[in-house]
């Protein structure tokens, strides 16, 4: 049976390059790739993260005020997350990281890309817009949160790239203080969507797919 790719997903998004014969040019800016594709003799890496957290942002988001950002997380994810962020319209992106040397190069790389914003490493003090989880914590194999809310003061909203549980300690936390929240859900579909697509050459019908997994979600909370 032949296969069409695979998906990576963490820790290995940005380890898998080292494996490819080619890149697209939206995954070589972010350096990492969440889906191969096995084109003839060749494995072709894309990266998906960006477009469909920007889409999903754009659609659940729509007018909320994004200028100032806190993003947590410098890894795979978070280069295609804090670039759409800048492209929808934050113009300071402040980058929270266990490691501070990834944070240091997230930093520099979203500057390099974006250089009208500014992109800094969170000094734990100021306000924030909103949070943007792109951190594993969360996910039910790394329950806690990759920062308190307590510890930062958010004007607006939170939102979160995990999606099982879709309702993150992140999220039900920012609920609890009246903040808008953002589940990862509508990335995940997305995600799987754009998927579809690379491997088919098909346009998925998303509406359905967006259907199909609100159904399920619905199951797993009943």
């Amino acid at each position: 049976m032949a296969v069409a790719g695979v998906n990576v997903t963490y820790p290995f998004k940005q380890h898998v390059i080292a494996l490819l014969d080619h890149v697209s040019p939206q995954a070589r800016d972010i350096g990492a790739v969440n889906t191969v594709v096995f084109d003839s003799k060749t494995r072709v890496g894309h990266n998906t993260d960006y477009l469909c957290f920007r889409a999903a942002f754009a659609r659940e988001m729509e007018g909320i005020p994004r200028d100032t950002v806190l993003l947590l997380g410098a890894g795979g994810a978070g280069c295609a997350v804090g670039l759409a962020l800048i492209d929808l319209g934050a113009k300071s992106l402040w980058i929270h990281d266990q490691n501070q040397d990834a944070a240091l190069a997230l930093a520099a790389r979203l500057a390099a890309l974006r250089p009208h914003a500014r992109c800094e490493i969170w000094q734990s003090q100021g306000v924030v817009d909103g949070v943007v989880n792109a951190t594993p914590m969360g996910m039910a194999s790394h329950p806690g949160q990759a920062i308190l809310l307590g510890d930062v003061e958010v004007r607006h909203f939170v939102g979160d790239i995990v999606y099982f549980p879709l309702q993150t300690a992140l999220l039900r936390d920012a609920a609890a203080r009246g903040l808008r929240v953002m589940t990862g859900g509508g990335m995940a579909v997305g995600q799987a969507a754009e998927t579809f697509k690379l491997f088919t050459g098909r346009d998925p019908d998303l509406a359905r797919m967006m259907q199909h997994f609100h159904d399920m979600t619905q199951e797993v909370s009943a």
